[in-house]
């Protein structure tokens, strides 16, 4: 399924770079990354119900 906007998508790798390099855990990232993502669809899912208009 498609989003009207990528934002909430480029959020997850934005400061993924911690995990890759082992300085932070996979779970502890989503933790802290999962609530603006969120907030970024809820955003876009809002922007393409005012687009369909």
């Amino acid at each position: 399924e498609k989003t009207y906007t990528a934002e909430w998508y480029d959020e997850f790798f934005k400061n993924i770079q911690p995990v890759l390099d082992g300085k932070t855990s996979v779970e502890d990232y989503v933790k802290e990354a999962q609530p603006k993502m969120q907030k970024l669809l809820d955003a876009a899912i809002e922007q393409e119900k005012q687009a369909s208009k």
